[in-house]
Parts: structure tokens; sequence; C-alpha cells
């Protein structure tokens, strides 16, 4: 473990999925505080809302792994 956080890109990387945490942390945090907590659960309660943030969800999940599958294969 010690050699792979000595590694440059290895941090990089840690440091940028860091980031995200800390971004999709405040954002729910901001989320729950302006809109309440049971308005954020009553409107994911809902099957139609369920639905969109699906596809949302899976789409960035698809363009971050397209993204990195090009960065990897262009990398060298």
């Amino acid at each position: 473990m010690n050699n792979w956080l000595r590694n440059k890109e290895n941090r990089k990387i840690l440091s940028w999925l860091a980031g995200v945490v800390v971004v999709v942390a405040l954002g729910m945090w901001a989320a729950s505080t302006f809109l309440g907590t049971n308005n954020i659960l009553n409107w994911l309660l809902n099957d139609e809302n369920r639905k969109i943030t699906t596809w949302i969800g899976s789409g960035f999940g698809a363009i971050v792994i397209g993204l990195w599958g090009v960065y990897s294969y262009f990398r060298h």
C-alpha cells in the first residue's frame, strides 16, 4: 500500500476521488437542508423519480467508465 501511495499518478486519482466524495456529501447536505429530508425521501419514493435518477446515474457511470478507458488507452 505504501508503494502504491508513492506513485504520483495514484495520489492524483485518490485526491480526485476524495474530492468527489466531499462534493457529493456537501450536495446531499445542502439538498437536505434546503429541501428538507422528508421532501427528498418522498421524492425518491415516487417510482418515476427513481427511474429518472437511475438513468442519470447509469449515464454518468457509463461516461466515467468510457473516459477512464480512453485515458488508460492513450496514457502511454
